[in-house]
């Protein structure tokens, strides 16, 4: 199908992709509109706030899934299909990949790619995006063809004493908030370190798939003076007492030192006796908690 806009305007198709001069945006989509697209895709960059404003008000008139503007689109391996200014086609695999950042999308890409680690599916949401997290997160979760969203798994993966430790709470998987929460960082006031395990095992078809799973993160956030910070630690049971929880708490004390903080502080529930037995472990200084009996303060100068 080719043509001019007004060409296409006789025609139909479930899926719009647009790259054009900004002038050009609005009427292409209303173009995509009149052709009854459900979907529509601009991968064109440096659109700003207000015409990506009249973007998504176009969307919304016409209720069409709007991704975009300013991301890097959208891949869906096992569909050979390639929306997206990320490069080459992914190989195809059960991790889904969402991230609103084009260059972390980008890196990670290049990871699979070398780690020969396949993707169900890609989605590069950028700043401008009407298809927002929550959105995405939904359809992932009922994907047949995928597998793991990676954080989500090792939430689900944990025992209930891991999980309340985590989380003071009986929670058995991350809601649609804390996955965004979780997953889209500020990294001017925080960091996250991710642990992945990547497994190679023969498919059906005798050749070789990879799949990737989380085994444990660490992370802080900033307080609010900008000299402290917050810390958080989270490890897959099976991994538990081989030395990760170690190795991440390390890693995330380092950045923060990098970041110019000068100290990294926590709440330990009093029960979680491993947690603790490796604050001190590190240097940690442990005190009773004034504003709660349950909790231990541990904290450590950077």
């Amino acid at each position: 199908m080719t043509g001019t806009l007004g060409d296409l305007a006789q025609s139909r198709a479930d899926l719009a992709v647009i790259a054009l001069p900004d002038q050009d945006l609005a009427f292409a989509l209303e173009v995509a509109g009149r052709i009854q697209c459900r979907a529509a895709l601009i991968l064109s960059s440096g659109v700003q706030a207000p015409l990506a404003g009249e973007l998504h008000a176009i969307a919304r008139r016409h209720g069409i899934h709007l991704l975009g503007p300013n991301c890097l689109g959208y891949q869906r391996p096992r569909l050979h299909i390639n929306a997206s200014v990320a490069g080459p086609l992914a190989s195809p695999g059960s991790l889904a990949l969402v991230s609103q950042s084009g260059a972390l999308t980008s890196a990670i890409l290049d990871w699979g790619s070398q780690n020969a680690v396949g993707f169900s599916t890609v989605v590069s949401l950028g700043p401008n995006t009407a298809v927002d997290l929550a959105q995405t997160l939904d359809f992932l979760a009922t994907d047949p063809a995928t597998q793991s969203i990676v954080l989500q798994n090792l939430v689900r993966g944990l025992s209930e004493k891991s999980r309340y430790y985590r989380f003071a709470s009986s929670l058995r998987e991350l809601s649609v908030p804390m996955l965004a929460r979780y997953t889209l960082i500020d990294y001017d006031r925080e960091m996250a370190l991710v642990a992945v395990r990547t497994l190679r095992a023969p498919g059906p078809d005798g050749e070789f798939v990879s799949t990737s799973s989380i085994i444990g993160v660490s992370r802080y956030v900033a307080n609010p003076d900008r000299s402290s910070c917050e810390f958080s630690l989270l490890v897959d049971d099976r991994f538990s007492g081989q030395g990760l929880g170690t190795r991440l708490m390390l890693g995330i004390m380092d950045v923060a030192r990098d970041k110019g903080l000068s100290e990294i502080v926590g709440l330990v529930l009093c029960k979680n006796s491993v947690m603790l037995k490796l604050m001190a472990s590190l240097g940690f200084d442990i005190r009773p908690y004034a504003d709660d009996p349950d909790f231990r303060l541990c904290s450590k100068p950077l």
